[in-house]
C-alpha cells in the first residue's frame, strides 16, 4: 500500500511539470526585449561640377558646389587637387590658364569628398572648324565604326587580317566605313591598349579572337569570307539613318605633345547623344604568332591601332562624353585636349571622332556608334552630306 501512493505521488508530481512546462503558468506573456535602433546613415560630403571641361583661358569657369548631405555648404570648405595642394576658387568658380586633367577634392571639418576631374583644354577659337557647306541640309552622310579585336599573341588573328587586307580596300567598304583595330589579347603586344581595351572588350560582348565588332553593336568571327562582312557591314550601315553630322578640327602641338581637337555635332533628329575621340596609329612592328595563314608575320605592320580612347563613361563603357539633348537642326561643340604618350609616333597618328546614341533592340536599349569620321592630327574634316 505504501509502494502504491509513493508511485501516485510521483505521477503527480511529473503531471505538475508537465503542466508548468508546456502552459505558460497563468501567466501574462514578457513584454518583447525592445529592438535596436537602426544606426543611422553617414552624412557625406560631396563635390560636383556644372561643368567637366573648360577653355584655359582663365576666363571659362567651373562652378564647384559643396553639400554636406542635403545642407549646401557655402564657406569653410578646402579644394584640393591631386597632390593635396589647396586650390584658390573665386565665388565657388574654377579657372586656369594651363592645360590639363584636374582632380578635385573637398575637405569640411573632418570630412573628404569624392574627387572629380575637370579637363581644361587649350583655347582653340583660332582654330574654328570648318564652315558648314550647306547650313540647312540634315541629310548626312553615315559610316559604321568596325573594330577589329586583334592581338600578336592571338594565332589565328592573321586568318581575319587576311581578309581584312582584301576586304577594307574595297571602294564601298572604304566610302561607308571607319577600321580600327583594338589589340587586346596579349599585354607583350606593343600596341597592346591596356585598361580601355578591356573595356571594350566586355562592352561589345567579345567571347573570342579574332573578332570584327560593328558600330558596339553585332560581332563577326568568321575569318574567311570577305562577302559574309561585307554583308554585315551593309545591314549595319541601313540599321538607322545618320543621325548627326561630325565635323572637325585637330592642331597638333609638338613641343608639348598635345593635341586640341574641337568637334562639333549638328542634329539631324533631336536626342541624346555621346561623343567620343581616339587616337589612331600606323607603322607598330611586332611579330604575329600564326597558326597557318598565308603570309610573313616576322616583325609584321600593324596599321590602324587605337592607342588612346577619350570617350571613358565607366570602366566597361566608352560609348563617349554626354551631350546632353541637342534640338533638330542644331549644333553643340566639345573641346579634346589629348597628351601624346612618347612612345607614339606623332607622323603616323591620326583621329577618329565619333557620335553614339541610343538604341532599341529587341529587349534591350544600347549606346550604339551612329556616325564616325577619320580626322587628322593636324587638319579640318566639314561635315559630309549625302549627294
Amino acid at each position: 500500500m505504501m509502494k502504491s501512493w509513493k508511485f501516485l505521488m510521483m505521477g503527480f508530481a511529473a503531471a505538475l511539470l508537465t503542466v508548468s512546462c508546456g502552459g505558460d503558468g497563468g501567466q501574462d506573456d514578457p513584454t518583447p526585449p525592445t529592438p535596436p535602433t537602426p544606426p543611422q546613415p553617414e552624412v557625406k560630403l560631396v563635390l560636383s561640377s556644372d561643368k567637366t571641361e573648360i577653355t584655359a583661358d582663365g576666363t571659362d569657369a567651373a562652378t564647384l558646389t559643396v553639400k554636406l548631405g542635403d545642407e549646401v555648404i557655402s564657406s569653410g570648405y578646402t579644394i584640393h587637387d591631386s597632390s593635396n595642394n589647396t586650390v584658390t576658387l573665386t565665388n565657388g568658380k574654377f579657372t586656369t590658364t594651363t592645360e590639363g586633367n584636374y582632380m578635385l577634392r573637398a575637405s569640411y571639418n573632418s570630412k573628404s569628398s569624392n574627387t572629380i576631374t575637370i579637363t581644361a583644354v587649350k583655347p582653340n577659337s583660332g582654330n574654328p572648324t570648318p564652315p558648314d557647306p550647306d547650313a540647312n541640309n540634315l541629310n548626312f552622310k553615315r559610316r559604321v565604326l568596325m573594330i577589329q579585336f586583334t592581338g600578336t599573341g592571338c594565332q589565328y588573328c592573321p586568318y581575319m587580317i587576311n581578309m581584312l587586307n582584301d576586304m577594307l580596300p574595297k571602294e564601298e567598304v572604304k566610302n561607308n566605313s571607319v577600321f580600327v583595330a583594338v589589340h587586346s589579347y596579349n599585354n607583350t603586344d606593343p600596341a597592346f591598349l591596356g585598361a580601355a581595351g578591356q573595356g571594350l572588350v566586355f562592352q561589345t560582348g567579345i567571347t573570342g579572337y579574332p573578332t570584327l565588332n560593328f558600330d558596339f553593336n553585332v560581332n563577326s568571327q568568321q575569318s574567311n569570307s570577305v562577302e559574309y562582312n561585307e554583308k554585315i557591314l551593309t545591314a549595319q550601315l541601313n540599321r538607322t539613318k545618320a543621325l548627326v553630322g561630325i565635323s572637325a578640327t585637330s592642331v597638333y602641338d609638338a613641343a608639348t605633345r598635345t593635341v586640341s581637337l574641337k568637334a562639333t555635332v549638328k542634329a539631324a533628329e533631336e536626342g541624346e547623344y555621346r561623343i567620343g575621340a581616339w587616337v589612331i596609329e600606323d607603322g607598330i612592328k611586332g611579330t604575329q604568332t600564326n597558326a597557318g595563314a598565308p603570309g610573313n608575320w616576322k616583325d609584321y605592320i600593324h596599321n590602324s591601332c587605337v592607342r588612346y580612347c577619350d570617350s571613358k563613361q565607366s570602366a566597361t563603357d566608352y560609348s563617349g562624353h554626354d551631350l546632353g539633348k541637342i534640338a533638330k537642326g542644331a549644333t553643340v561643340e566639345y573641346n579634346f585636349s589629348i597628351q601624346l604618350a612618347e612612345k607614339l609616333v606623332s607622323d603616323n597618328c591620326r583621329l577618329i571622332v565619333f557620335v553614339t546614341s541610343p538604341e532599341i533592340l529587341g529587349t534591350r536599349k544600347a549606346q550604339l556608334v551612329n556616325n564616325v569620321i577619320n580626322v587628322p592630327l593636324n587638319g579640318s574634316v566639314a561635315f559630309e552630306y549625302l549627294q
